[in-house]
Protein backbone atom coordinates (compact mmCIF):
# COMPACT_ATOMS: atom_id res chain seq x y z
CA UNK A 1 0.00 0.00 0.00
CA UNK A 2 1.02 3.68 -1.02
CA UNK A 3 -0.07 6.79 0.63
CA UNK A 4 0.40 10.31 -0.66
CA UNK A 5 0.58 13.22 2.25
CA UNK A 6 -0.06 16.46 1.89
CA UNK A 7 0.66 19.00 3.69
CA UNK A 8 0.68 23.10 3.29
CA UNK A 9 3.72 22.92 4.95
CA UNK A 10 6.79 20.17 5.62
CA UNK A 11 10.32 20.06 7.68
CA UNK A 12 12.88 17.29 6.96
CA UNK A 13 13.71 17.69 11.11
CA UNK A 14 12.08 17.62 14.16
CA UNK A 15 9.50 20.55 14.41
CA UNK A 16 6.44 21.64 16.56
CA UNK A 17 4.31 22.71 13.53
CA UNK A 18 2.25 19.82 12.32
CA UNK A 19 4.12 18.00 15.02
CA UNK A 20 2.12 14.61 15.61
CA UNK A 21 2.54 14.48 11.31
CA UNK A 22 5.98 15.08 11.18
CA UNK A 23 6.76 12.61 13.46
CA UNK A 24 4.65 10.46 12.16
CA UNK A 25 6.41 10.52 8.73
CA UNK A 26 9.38 10.86 9.73
CA UNK A 27 9.47 7.71 11.87
CA UNK A 28 8.39 5.92 8.22
CA UNK A 29 11.03 7.51 6.75
CA UNK A 30 13.46 6.31 9.38
CA UNK A 31 11.69 2.64 9.64
CA UNK A 32 13.47 -0.83 8.58
CA UNK A 33 9.97 -2.32 7.62
CA UNK A 34 7.30 0.35 7.68
CA UNK A 35 3.69 -0.79 7.60
CA UNK A 36 3.45 1.16 4.10
CA UNK A 37 5.08 3.40 2.06
CA UNK A 38 4.66 6.98 1.46
CA UNK A 39 5.18 10.18 -0.42
CA UNK A 40 4.87 13.99 0.93
CA UNK A 41 3.56 16.68 -1.13
CA UNK A 42 4.00 19.91 0.05
CA UNK A 43 3.26 23.42 -0.86
CA UNK A 44 6.20 24.75 1.40
CA UNK A 45 8.54 22.98 3.10
CA UNK A 46 11.97 23.44 5.03
CA UNK A 47 15.30 21.25 4.98
CA UNK A 48 13.45 19.13 2.85
CA UNK A 49 14.17 15.02 2.36
CA UNK A 50 13.93 11.88 0.12
CA UNK A 51 10.09 11.42 0.76
CA UNK A 52 9.00 15.06 -0.82
CA UNK A 53 7.64 14.24 -4.62
CA UNK A 54 9.12 17.81 -6.09
CA UNK A 55 10.46 21.11 -4.17
CA UNK A 56 8.44 23.70 -3.43
CA UNK A 57 8.91 26.50 -5.70
CA UNK A 58 10.58 28.97 -3.24
CA UNK A 59 10.44 32.55 -5.46
CA UNK A 60 9.21 34.26 -1.52
CA UNK A 61 11.55 32.37 0.55
CA UNK A 62 11.03 28.32 2.06
CA UNK A 63 8.90 27.55 4.68
CA UNK A 64 10.61 29.19 7.57
CA UNK A 65 10.58 32.86 6.30
CA UNK A 66 6.77 32.12 5.01
CA UNK A 67 5.36 30.50 8.40
CA UNK A 68 2.84 32.84 9.45
CA UNK A 69 3.38 35.73 6.81
CA UNK A 70 0.82 36.82 4.32
CA UNK A 71 3.52 35.80 1.94
CA UNK A 72 2.18 32.13 2.63
CA UNK A 73 -1.03 32.50 0.55
CA UNK A 74 0.71 33.83 -2.39
CA UNK A 75 3.76 31.15 -2.02
CA UNK A 76 0.57 28.54 -1.59
CA UNK A 77 -0.95 30.13 -5.30
CA UNK A 78 2.22 29.74 -6.97
CA UNK A 79 2.77 25.86 -6.01
CA UNK A 80 -0.73 25.26 -6.69
CA UNK A 81 -0.10 24.20 -10.79
CA UNK A 82 2.91 21.72 -8.95
CA UNK A 83 0.74 20.41 -6.62
CA UNK A 84 -2.03 19.43 -8.77
CA UNK A 85 0.22 18.20 -11.53
CA UNK A 86 2.37 15.84 -9.00
CA UNK A 87 -1.06 14.56 -7.44
CA UNK A 88 -2.43 13.43 -10.97
CA UNK A 89 0.64 11.53 -11.67
CA UNK A 90 0.54 9.83 -8.16
CA UNK A 91 -0.03 6.14 -8.15
CA UNK A 92 -0.74 6.00 -4.54
CA UNK A 93 -3.63 4.12 -2.94
CA UNK A 94 -4.76 6.60 -0.22
CA UNK A 95 -4.53 10.46 -0.54
CA UNK A 96 -4.04 11.86 3.13
CA UNK A 97 -4.24 15.38 3.49
CA UNK A 98 -3.37 16.68 7.13
CA UNK A 99 -5.57 19.84 7.11
CA UNK A 100 -8.34 22.07 5.41
CA UNK A 101 -7.36 25.15 3.52
CA UNK A 102 -9.15 27.55 0.92
CA UNK A 103 -6.58 26.47 -1.91
CA UNK A 104 -5.95 23.18 -0.97
CA UNK A 105 -8.35 21.16 -0.46
CA UNK A 106 -9.99 22.02 -3.81
CA UNK A 107 -7.00 21.25 -5.23
CA UNK A 108 -6.75 18.04 -3.92
CA UNK A 109 -10.53 17.04 -4.16
CA UNK A 110 -9.91 17.88 -7.88
CA UNK A 111 -6.31 15.89 -8.50
CA UNK A 112 -6.68 12.95 -6.13
CA UNK A 113 -6.69 9.14 -8.06
CA UNK A 114 -7.60 7.80 -4.87
CA UNK A 115 -9.82 7.59 -1.60
CA UNK A 116 -8.93 10.84 0.58
CA UNK A 117 -8.22 10.93 4.23
CA UNK A 118 -8.41 14.43 5.98
CA UNK A 119 -7.10 15.37 9.18
CA UNK A 120 -5.84 15.48 12.09
CA UNK A 121 -5.56 19.02 12.15
CA UNK A 122 -8.30 20.55 11.43
CA UNK A 123 -8.80 23.18 14.62
CA UNK A 124 -9.67 26.45 15.42
CA UNK A 125 -13.25 28.07 17.00
CA UNK A 126 -15.87 25.26 17.31
CA UNK A 127 -19.19 25.92 18.67
CA UNK A 128 -18.55 23.41 21.20
CA UNK A 129 -15.38 25.00 22.52
CA UNK A 130 -15.60 27.19 25.18
CA UNK A 131 -16.85 31.01 24.07
CA UNK A 132 -15.00 33.01 26.70
CA UNK A 133 -11.39 31.48 25.16
CA UNK A 134 -12.22 33.00 21.75
CA UNK A 135 -15.15 35.49 21.93
CA UNK A 136 -14.48 39.06 22.29
CA UNK A 137 -17.60 40.60 21.25
CA UNK A 138 -20.10 40.95 18.64
CA UNK A 139 -17.33 41.25 15.45
CA UNK A 140 -15.30 38.30 16.96
CA UNK A 141 -17.90 36.09 16.87
CA UNK A 142 -19.02 37.00 13.85
CA UNK A 143 -15.56 36.37 12.14
CA UNK A 144 -15.40 33.14 14.40
CA UNK A 145 -18.53 31.40 12.83
CA UNK A 146 -17.76 32.58 9.72
CA UNK A 147 -14.45 30.69 9.77
CA UNK A 148 -16.21 27.78 10.75
CA UNK A 149 -19.14 27.86 7.99
CA UNK A 150 -15.53 28.08 5.66
CA UNK A 151 -14.03 25.08 7.81
CA UNK A 152 -17.46 23.21 7.10
CA UNK A 153 -18.05 23.48 3.04
CA UNK A 154 -14.26 23.04 2.69
CA UNK A 155 -14.68 19.56 4.35
CA UNK A 156 -18.07 18.58 2.08
CA UNK A 157 -16.25 19.91 -0.63
CA UNK A 158 -12.89 18.12 0.24
CA UNK A 159 -15.19 14.24 -0.62
CA UNK A 160 -13.42 12.59 2.14
CA UNK A 161 -13.84 9.40 2.60
CA UNK A 162 -12.94 9.27 6.56
CA UNK A 163 -11.25 12.08 9.05
CA UNK A 164 -8.63 11.53 11.99
CA UNK A 165 -9.46 13.51 15.03
CA UNK A 166 -6.98 14.15 17.96
CA UNK A 167 -9.38 13.01 20.54
CA UNK A 168 -12.95 12.34 21.57
CA UNK A 169 -13.12 16.22 22.28
CA UNK A 170 -11.79 16.99 18.69
CA UNK A 171 -14.03 14.27 17.44
CA UNK A 172 -17.15 15.86 19.01
CA UNK A 173 -16.06 18.99 17.33
CA UNK A 174 -15.47 17.18 13.46
CA UNK A 175 -19.17 16.08 14.06
CA UNK A 176 -20.74 19.97 14.01
CA UNK A 177 -18.62 20.22 10.86
CA UNK A 178 -21.55 17.24 9.30
CA UNK A 179 -19.42 14.60 9.58
CA UNK A 180 -20.82 11.38 10.48
CA UNK A 181 -19.26 9.70 13.47
CA UNK A 182 -18.61 6.70 11.62
CA UNK A 183 -16.10 8.17 9.55
CA UNK A 184 -14.30 10.23 12.14
CA UNK A 185 -11.14 7.80 13.87
CA UNK A 186 -9.35 9.31 16.89
CA UNK A 187 -5.63 9.08 15.94
CA UNK A 188 -3.79 7.28 19.14
CA UNK A 189 -1.13 9.74 20.73
CA UNK A 190 2.59 8.93 19.44
CA UNK A 191 5.41 11.27 18.87
CA UNK A 192 9.10 11.20 17.85
CA UNK A 193 11.31 8.23 19.24
CA UNK A 194 13.50 10.56 20.37
CA UNK A 195 11.02 11.34 23.16
CA UNK A 196 11.42 7.50 24.89
CA UNK A 197 12.05 6.56 28.39
CA UNK A 198 15.47 6.71 29.30
CA UNK A 199 16.83 6.20 33.12
CA UNK A 200 17.30 9.96 34.56
CA UNK A 201 18.13 11.17 37.76
CA UNK A 202 15.95 11.97 40.75
CA UNK A 203 16.01 15.31 42.02
CA UNK A 204 16.14 17.02 45.32
CA UNK A 205 14.12 19.02 46.03
CA UNK A 206 11.97 17.71 43.18
CA UNK A 207 11.49 19.70 40.07
CA UNK A 208 8.15 20.61 38.43
CA UNK A 209 8.29 21.62 35.37
CA UNK A 210 6.12 23.61 32.67
CA UNK A 211 6.98 23.87 29.01
CA UNK A 212 4.89 25.99 26.87
CA UNK A 213 3.37 29.27 26.19
CA UNK A 214 3.90 31.66 29.21
CA UNK A 215 -0.21 32.50 28.27
CA UNK A 216 -3.67 32.03 30.38
CA UNK A 217 -4.69 29.53 28.33
CA UNK A 218 -1.98 27.40 28.85
CA UNK A 219 -2.61 28.10 32.68
CA UNK A 220 1.82 30.15 33.03
CA UNK A 221 -0.05 32.16 35.65
CA UNK A 222 -1.90 29.45 37.65
CA UNK A 223 0.98 27.38 37.38
CA UNK A 224 3.23 30.19 39.33
CA UNK A 225 0.62 30.65 41.91
CA UNK A 226 0.53 26.79 42.66
CA UNK A 227 4.09 26.55 43.14
CA UNK A 228 3.89 29.17 45.74
CA UNK A 229 0.99 27.21 47.45
CA UNK A 230 2.90 24.16 48.10
CA UNK A 231 4.01 23.59 51.49
CA UNK A 232 6.62 21.03 50.31
CA UNK A 233 10.33 22.21 48.94
CA UNK A 234 10.44 22.27 45.02
CA UNK A 235 12.06 23.67 42.45
CA UNK A 236 10.15 25.16 39.00
CA UNK A 237 11.34 25.21 36.15
CA UNK A 238 9.63 26.87 32.58
CA UNK A 239 10.58 26.16 29.18
CA UNK A 240 8.97 28.91 27.37
CA UNK A 241 9.12 31.23 24.24
CA UNK A 242 8.05 34.79 25.87
CA UNK A 243 9.60 37.03 28.58
CA UNK A 244 8.76 35.51 32.33
CA UNK A 245 6.41 38.10 34.10
CA UNK A 246 8.94 39.10 36.68
CA UNK A 247 6.80 41.20 38.55
CA UNK A 248 4.77 38.17 39.29
CA UNK A 249 7.65 35.88 39.83
CA UNK A 250 8.48 38.87 42.77
CA UNK A 251 5.17 39.08 43.92
CA UNK A 252 5.20 35.42 44.72
CA UNK A 253 8.66 35.50 45.72
CA UNK A 254 9.69 32.72 43.41
CA UNK A 255 12.92 33.96 42.20
CA UNK A 256 14.61 31.59 43.86
CA UNK A 257 12.57 28.16 43.35
CA UNK A 258 11.58 29.08 39.97
CA UNK A 259 13.83 29.12 36.29
CA UNK A 260 13.27 30.04 32.73
CA UNK A 261 14.78 28.10 30.11
CA UNK A 262 12.79 30.73 27.62
CA UNK A 263 12.77 29.05 23.79
CA UNK A 264 13.90 25.59 23.92
CA UNK A 265 14.29 23.44 20.24
CA UNK A 266 11.73 20.62 20.52
CA UNK A 267 15.22 18.42 19.40
CA UNK A 268 16.77 19.62 22.89
CA UNK A 269 13.27 18.98 24.34
CA UNK A 270 13.74 14.87 25.42
CA UNK A 271 16.21 16.00 27.75
CA UNK A 272 14.56 18.32 29.67
CA UNK A 273 11.46 16.46 29.81
CA UNK A 274 13.76 13.21 31.66
CA UNK A 275 15.83 15.21 33.80
CA UNK A 276 12.71 16.78 35.32
CA UNK A 277 10.11 14.71 38.38
CA UNK A 278 7.21 15.94 37.01
CA UNK A 279 5.47 17.86 34.17
CA UNK A 280 2.21 20.04 34.95
CA UNK A 281 -0.30 20.84 31.92
CA UNK A 282 -2.68 23.07 33.26
CA UNK A 283 -4.23 24.44 29.89
CA UNK A 284 -7.99 25.09 29.99
CA UNK A 285 -8.54 23.39 26.66
CA UNK A 286 -7.03 21.21 23.95
CA UNK A 287 -7.85 19.32 20.62
CA UNK A 288 -4.55 17.71 20.32
CA UNK A 289 -3.43 16.68 23.91
CA UNK A 290 -1.24 18.80 23.97
CA UNK A 291 1.76 17.40 22.42
CA UNK A 292 4.10 18.24 25.84
CA UNK A 293 2.02 15.77 27.83
CA UNK A 294 2.33 13.23 25.26
CA UNK A 295 6.56 14.17 24.69
CA UNK A 296 6.46 13.65 28.38
CA UNK A 297 4.88 9.99 28.71
CA UNK A 298 7.34 9.63 25.78
CA UNK A 299 9.95 10.17 28.22
CA UNK A 300 8.42 8.45 31.04
CA UNK A 301 8.10 11.70 33.08
CA UNK A 302 4.57 11.57 34.87
CA UNK A 303 2.28 14.59 34.63
CA UNK A 304 -0.07 16.14 36.40
CA UNK A 305 -3.15 17.75 33.57
CA UNK A 306 -6.33 19.52 33.93
CA UNK A 307 -9.20 17.01 33.95
CA UNK A 308 -10.93 18.52 31.07
CA UNK A 309 -11.94 16.73 27.57
CA UNK A 310 -8.79 16.96 25.44
CA UNK A 311 -6.25 16.92 28.06
CA UNK A 312 -7.45 14.16 30.14
CA UNK A 313 -7.78 11.55 27.16
CA UNK A 314 -3.92 10.16 26.96
CA UNK A 315 -2.36 9.16 30.13
CA UNK A 316 -2.26 5.20 31.34
CA UNK A 317 -3.82 4.98 34.70
CA UNK A 318 -1.64 5.66 37.27
CA UNK A 319 0.89 8.41 35.05
CA UNK A 320 -1.06 11.37 35.89
CA UNK A 321 -2.65 13.24 38.76
CA UNK A 322 -5.82 15.37 37.44
CA UNK A 323 -7.28 18.19 38.95
CA UNK A 324 -10.38 20.47 38.86
CA UNK A 325 -12.03 23.20 39.46
CA UNK A 326 -9.16 24.92 37.64
CA UNK A 327 -7.70 27.11 40.54
CA UNK A 328 -4.46 27.65 42.17
CA UNK A 329 -5.03 25.77 45.14
CA UNK A 330 -6.91 22.60 43.35
CA UNK A 331 -3.21 22.54 41.16
CA UNK A 332 -1.35 22.69 43.95
CA UNK A 333 -2.62 19.85 45.82
CA UNK A 334 -2.55 17.79 42.64
CA UNK A 335 1.02 18.59 42.59
CA UNK A 336 1.82 17.33 46.41
CA UNK A 337 -0.21 14.40 45.70
CA UNK A 338 1.99 13.33 42.59
CA UNK A 339 4.74 14.32 44.81
CA UNK A 340 3.95 12.04 47.45
CA UNK A 341 3.87 9.65 45.38
CA UNK A 342 6.18 10.12 42.52
CA UNK A 343 8.30 7.06 42.83
CA UNK A 344 5.00 4.66 41.76
CA UNK A 345 3.77 6.92 39.35
CA UNK A 346 7.24 7.35 37.28
CA UNK A 347 7.62 4.00 37.38
CA UNK A 348 3.93 3.11 35.85
CA UNK A 349 5.10 6.02 33.50
CA UNK A 350 8.55 4.42 32.40
CA UNK A 351 6.44 1.02 31.79
CA UNK A 352 4.21 2.77 29.27
CA UNK A 353 6.41 5.00 27.51
CA UNK A 354 6.94 3.09 24.61
CA UNK A 355 3.55 2.77 23.62
CA UNK A 356 4.26 6.96 22.36
CA UNK A 357 6.37 5.84 19.55
CA UNK A 358 4.88 7.37 16.59
CA UNK A 359 5.64 3.73 14.72
CA UNK A 360 2.77 2.73 16.85
CA UNK A 361 0.42 5.97 15.04
CA UNK A 362 1.60 4.62 11.69
CA UNK A 363 0.42 0.64 12.04
CA UNK A 364 -2.93 2.19 13.21
CA UNK A 365 -2.96 4.46 10.12
CA UNK A 366 -2.54 1.23 8.40
CA UNK A 367 -5.36 -0.40 9.48
CA UNK A 368 -7.82 2.68 8.28
CA UNK A 369 -6.34 2.97 4.99
CA UNK A 370 -6.57 -0.88 4.22
CA UNK A 371 -10.57 -0.69 5.11
CA UNK A 372 -10.40 2.23 2.77
CA UNK A 373 -9.38 0.58 -0.60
Amino acid sequence: MHVAYVTPFYTGQMDGRFGRFHDWVHALRDADDPPFTFEVHAMTATKPDGTLVSRPTELLGDGDDLWASPKNNVAFALNTPRLARDLRRSKADIVHVITVGGILTPTVAAAANAPIVLGPNVGGWFPNRREELWIDGTADSLRLRGKFELRRQLVRASRASHVIAFSEYHREMLELLGIERSRISVLEAGVDSTFSSRSSRRNEPPEVLYVGDLSAHKGYDLFLEAIEMIDESVRGRIVGGNEPDYELLSALDLEHIVTHDGFVDRSELHEIYRSADLLVVPSIDETAGPNTQIEALACGTPVVITDAPGINEYAPAGTAETFWPRTPSALADAISNALTNLEEMTAVARSNADTFDAIHVCESLAEIYENLQ
